[in-house]
Parts: structure tokens; C-alpha cells; sequence
């Protein structure tokens, strides 16, 4: 038994109540509450208003209002959506911590061949200038996700990172502040060129999760 379109518009309304709005998660769940609002109709010969009601007590636990601290404590959604942004947040932090600690090697290889002032001159250049584009970056990314006029689980992890990490990039930067005292004491310290490291090798994250935005819309667009 097919639902009408009227009563595929009641789920819909329901998960936009939810403010499960993401279309990639959106779309699949709305799929697998009508197949089983459909089953429990025709196996039990109950109306749709009862198979919803009983639909809906099932995903309940899946769509209560969220929120977790990695992806930041501000922001919150339905569950299932929270849990998947931090699932694909855990898999950026692992892949930036492990490049970041490889090129935090060989920023301490290359301090130890040329003279100190001249290689934390040029690091703070680096990171300064680097994070002013990352800054930049950001913000194109932003309007060009908004233009899409489309909302992705990757758009909304986009968004709840890009608000920290701008805000990291102006703090930290070493053009504005000198925040481990690196550049100040003249000395080269390793955990704080690996924190200047994460951040700058993050940044290109937001390139991933645009394309990952992208790729949702060429899906629903096929």
C-alpha cells in the first residue's frame, strides 16, 4: 500500500518539526518511516494516523534534540544527525593529528639546520598569512554552501566548525598575538608549533566537507 502525497507531507512536516532538515539524512529516514507506516497498514489494517503514531514513537529516540561537546555545546539537532557529525569529525581530527604531527617533525628537523631567528621569522609568517587565508577561505565557502540553498549534515558540521576555527585563526594568529610565546622568547617549542600545525592543516577540511556538501546535491539531483 503506497501512502498519498498528503500523507508523505505529514512525515515531512514531522521530521522539519524535528528540525531534521538535512536532506541526505532527511530523505532516508522520511524513505523508512513511510515503508513501515506502509507494512503496519496493510499487515494490521490500522488507519495511517495510528501507524504514524506508532512510527513515530520508534524513531522518537533518534530525533530528541542533541548536542555534544566535540562538535560544540551551542549547537544541537536530532540525535541521529549530532552522532553523525561527530562520527565524520573524529575521522577529520584523527587524519589532521597524524599530518600535522608529520610536518611538526620536520618543522623541528629544519629549526635544527638553519639559524633560529630567521626559521621563527619565517614560521610566523607562515602560520600568520596562512590563517589570514584560511579566514578567507572560510567565508567564500560559507556563501558558496549558502547559495545552494540546501541544508547537508556536512553543511551544518561547516557550520558549527567554521564559527570556532575563524575565531581561532584571529586569536592565534602569530601576526596578532603571540599566544604560546614562541615567537617572543625566541626559542623553538615543539607543542606549540604542532597546535599552530593543527589548525593550519584543518582549514583544508573545510574544502572536504564542501565537496562532501556538493556531492549529497549531485545525488538528489540524479
Amino acid at each position: 500500500m503506497k501512502l498519498e502525497q498528503k500523507q508523505l507531507e505529514v512525515i515531512e512536516n514531522y521530521l522539519n518539526w524535528k528540525e531534521l532538515v538535512q536532506v541526505d539524512l532527511k530523505n532516508e529516514v522520511l524513505d523508512h518511516m513511510a515503508t513501515s507506516i506502509e507494512n503496519r497498514m496493510e499487515e494490521d489494517e490500522v488507519a495511517f494516523s495510528m501507524a504514524f503514531k506508532d512510527v513515530v514513537l520508534i524513531w522518537e529516540k533518534e530525533l530528541t534534540n542533541y548536542s555534544s561537546p566535540l562538535i560544540g555545546l551551542l549547537f544541537s539537532g536530532p540525535k541521529m544527525l549530532i552522532y553523525k557529525c561527530v562520527k565524520e569529525l573524529k575521522r577529520i581530527y584523527l587524519r589532521t593529528g597524524v599530518i600535522a604531527l608529520f610536518i611538526t617533525i620536520l618543522f623541528t628537523i629544519l629549526s635544527r639546520k638553519y639559524d633560529s631567528t630567521f626559521f621563527l621569522e619565517f614560521s610566523r609568517n607562515l602560520f600568520g598569512y596562512a590563517y589570514f587565508l584560511a579566514i578567507g577561505i572560510i567565508v567564500i565557502l560559507h556563501f558558496a554552501i549558502r547559495r545552494t540553498k540546501t541544508k547537508s549534515s556536512f553543511s551544518y558540521l561547516f557550520k558549527t566548525q567554521a564559527v570556532g576555527f575563524a575565531f581561532f585563526y584571529i586569536i592565534y594568529n602569530p601576526l596578532i598575538t603571540d599566544m604560546f610565546g614562541v615567537f617572543k622568547s625566541g626559542e623553538y617549542v615543539f607543542i606549540a608549533f604542532l597546535a599552530y600545525t593543527v589548525m593550519l592543516v584543518f582549514s583544508f577540511s573545510f574544502f572536504t566537507l564542501y565537496k562532501a556538501h556538493l556531492k549529497v546535491l549531485n545525488t538528489i539531483n540524479a
